[in-house]
């Protein structure tokens, strides 16, 4: 009879907590992959830009050094929230407050499953976007040593 949720809701032993972890967690999974897989909402340059304006930034660099100029103050970036930034932050916060419900289900002792079940989803939602900002930066990291050894052919 104790397996019964209605009997286990009625000796105030419901699970409520863990279940709603395990649904934020789901949702936040859900957002993270469907995000990963549309690509960036907001609309970006085109890499090749980017990686010519790195380039000629650093002949520029180069030429100033070369004849003794100072470097020109950077204009301050203006940081502006866009689509991306958004659903980032609101995946990263219901896989937190997954995590967070998980661990209040398990301190009141109810049913390790769903509990279990949200704190891992939540943790793998956090992993999964630790370890893609990881490969960005390794692929950064890759482009830029290009750039570096063709740095001859580039200044010329």
């Amino acid at each position: 009879m104790d397996n019964n949720p209605i009997d286990r809701f009625k000796q105030g032993k419901s699970n409520i907590i863990g279940l709603v972890a395990m649904a934020l967690a789901t949702v936040a999974l859900i957002g993270a992959v469907v995000h990963l897989s549309m690509g960036p909402l907001a609309p970006q340059e085109p890499i090749e830009r980017t990686i010519a304006q790195t380039a000629l930034g650093i002949k520029e660099a180069a030429k100033r050094a070369i004849a003794g100029e100072a470097e020109p103050q950077p204009e301050p970036a203006r940081r502006k929230a866009d689509m991306d930034k958004i659903v980032d932050a609101a995946v990263l916060a219901l896989a937190g407050a997954a995590m967070l419900l998980a661990i209040v289900a398990l301190f009141r002792r109810e049913e390790r499953m769903p509990a279990l079940i949200g704190f891992s989803l939540g943790g793998g939602v956090l992993l999964m976007s630790f370890l893609q900002w990881v490969a960005i930066l390794i692929c950064g990291a890759i482009i830029l040593a290009a750039i570096i050894s063709n740095l001859d052919q580039i200044l010329s």
